[in-house]
């Protein structure tokens, strides 16, 4: 595994980790290319995640998990904007 794998890989599971915490879901149960959707984060939770992740990385835009609709997606971008 290269840097940029395991870098991906590193934020697909702290993502998991947050959003399992913060949705009371089992982590192992995510699977990183399922939509938030259909993982049952509504717009209640969306906002709830936004907050939570803003702890750790200051502001971000209210509308990130409409943006990018699975972990996958998500952790692309954190990698890409904020390194």
């Amino acid at each position: 595994m290269n840097n940029t794998e395991h870098l991906h890989a590193l934020t697909e599971s702290y993502l998991k980790s947050i959003i399992a915490q913060s949705c009371q879901i089992d982590a192992s149960n995510l699977d990183v290319a399922t939509p938030f959707t259909e993982m049952g984060i509504d717009s209640f939770y969306v906002l709830k995640l936004v907050k939570q992740l803003e702890q750790s990385f200051g502001t971000l835009p209210k509308t990130l998990l409409f943006e990018y609709f699975n972990i996958q997606d998500l952790a692309g971008y954190f990698i890409a904007q904020h390194p």
